[in-house]
């Protein structure tokens, strides 16, 4: 990959792009900004990229997510972008994992990322995220979008946490995009900050890293930046780690998807290939998918269903 007209920025040069070329960036969700987040990653040179995402590709997914054709659809997320970004630049190293981020998997999943990028779409898994980071100085940056409208924002080791910013109290409070939509050049957008903020910490850059939050609304051309402080009766900052402890957290989760439903359990891929021998169902390794509910090796499912109790259901129906 020749990155010569970037190597003509300023702020990266050669030594800059040595510096992005020997970098590893973990990303955590491969939806609307994940995607475009990930091509932008690949593209710059990042030697190494970790995808962790949860979910299958849906039909609904495709006019945002540019990673994904219609031929992906059904098949986990994480595997067909690493497919797709390997196919876009040969030289960057990707790795992919079908897992659910929690407690017990989050310190060898993000083991040896310089940079997190949060590109999730439920306030648990930024609140874990947040908790890893900050005990483990790695500095990672928060991005979301609905709408047309999206947020983000770096958060660096001495600097305010995501907790300071966003209480736990919060966490019901965040529309999805299965109810109030999604546009494509809005995720886009989170995308392209995000991947800047990136870059800035990678490259040493101080220019407002960490201390001010970027909120757009691209339909209505407004664009605010909020400045961040520390708020000192932050649990995080005070060194308590609720999510990381495994000590908050729920069993079923609802999804970007609609009417899709993660239901975490310890059911074995192995034994259900042998349980549901003879029926009809698709085998994609790291995951197989019997009617409304896909279960992948880690024990969960993702489930369509029309509420949580509903998906609880189904998935016994299958697991036994």
């Amino acid at each position: 990959m020749d990155y010569s007209r970037q190597e003509l920025l300023g702020f990266v040069g050669k030594s800059g792009q040595g510096k992005i070329n020997n970098s590893c960036v973990a990303v955590v969700g491969a939806g609307g900004v994940g995607c475009s987040s990930l091509q932008l990653l690949a593209l710059a040179g990042i030697g190494r990229l970790i995808i962790i995402d949860r979910d299958v590709v849906e039909s609904s997914n495709l006019y945002r997510q540019p990673l994904f054709s219609q031929n992906d659809v059904g098949r986990p997320k994480a595997d067909a972008a690493r497919e797709a970004l390997q196919k876009l630049n040969t030289e960057v190293r990707v790795s992919s994992l079908c897992q659910d981020l929690d407690f017990r998997n989050i310190g060898s999943v993000l083991d040896g990322a310089d940079v997190v990028l949060d590109c999730t779409d439920n306030m648990e898994a930024r609140f874990l995220i947040n908790e890893f980071c900050m005990k483990n100085g790695v500095p990672w940056v928060y991005s979301g979008s609905v709408r047309d409208s999206g947020t983000v924002m770096a958060f660096v080791p001495g600097g305010p946490c995501f907790r300071c910013v966003f209480s736990d109290l919060s966490a019901g409070s965040f529309e999805g995009c299965d109810v109030v939509g999604s546009a494509n050049f809005a995720t886009s957008a989170a995308a392209s900050f995000q991947v800047s903020e990136c870059l800035k910490v990678l490259l040493g850059s101080s220019a407002g890293v960490g201390s001010s939050m970027l909120r757009f609304d691209l339909w209505a051309s407004e664009f605010e930046k909020i400045e961040v402080v520390m708020n000192y009766a932050c649990p995080v900052c005070a060194g308590r780690y609720e999510y990381l402890s495994g000590s908050r957290g729920s069993r079923a989760v609802k999804l970007c998807g609609s009417g899709t439903y993660q239901v975490k359990g310890t059911a074995s891929l192995d034994s259900l290939r042998q349980s549901l021998s003879g029926s009809s169902y698709r085998d994609f390794g790291s995951c197989i998918s019997f009617g409304d509910v896909t279960l992948f090796a880690d024990g969960r499912a993702i489930v369509r269903a029309s509420s949580e109790s509903d998906a609880r259901s189904r998935y016994s129906r299958v697991v036994g």
